[in-house]
């Protein structure tokens, strides 16, 4: 299977998980490192005009937290996230690479994230 059949399905699924009148309007894309993940996200944005946020990587986001690390929950995260989306007219919007963001939790606090975020209707 080629990057455009791959990404074609992907979208599909996409639009079917993230449809206005979707429960749940979060996607997960899951994998081993190094297995193309984020070079189909990104793909997928060029091809469909979405926002792709490196979350690590581009200005306004990890960093975005410098100095508040201690004190960031999930709740602050859920309240950013709004924000962001909030501000960007692209239909989607792939947000990558949160990993250290998941760092400055602990267990806990990952669970109500994705309990959270997994409820998340904005």
């Amino acid at each position: 299977m080629n990057i455009e059949a791959v990404a074609r399905t992907l979208e599909i699924q996409i639009r079917k998980v993230c449809d206005a009148q979707s429960r749940y309007r979060v996607l997960w894309i899951v994998g081993e490192p190094r297995s193309g993940k984020t070079t189909l996200c990104r793909y997928i944005c060029i091809v469909q005009l979405w926002r792709y946020v490196n979350f690590t990587l581009d200005a306004g986001f990890l960093d975005s937290l410098i100095g508040r690390e201690e004190t960031y929950r999930p709740r602050d995260f859920l309240v950013d996230l709004s924000i962001w989306c909030a501000n960007t007219t692209e239909e989607f919007v792939v947000f990558d690479e949160i990993e250290p963001l998941l760092g400055l939790w602990n267990w806990e606090q990952q669970e109500i994230f994705f309990r959270s975020v997994g409820r998340a209707t904005g």
